[in-house]
């Protein structure tokens, strides 16, 4: 998911034909996946809170670390998994 977020966040479609490895960007960016850090973590809580993210999945808030450390929460990228 470190990928994911750095690639993501620098406008890189995940989805797109033939997959991101034919984004020629992917190299340069690929080395600031490191940089990203799991902020929070939510699980699906059906029995619970009545949660329900996607079919029993969870949520995974990321945050990139000079983001953190300014308390820039409006930089944070959600992955839902399900």
């Amino acid at each position: 998911m470190h990928l994911d977020c750095q690639l993501v966040s620098n406008g890189v479609d995940l989805m797109a034909p033939g997959g991101y490895g034919d984004d020629p960007r992917v190299p340069v960016l690929r080395a600031g996946a490191a940089e990203w850090r799991l902020l929070w973590q939510v699980d699906t809580d059906e029995d619970g809170l009545g949660w329900m993210w996607g079919d029993m999945g969870m949520l995974y808030f990321w945050i990139r670390d000079e983001d953190l450390a300014a308390a820039r929460f409006d930089r944070v990228w959600v992955i839902l998994q399900g």
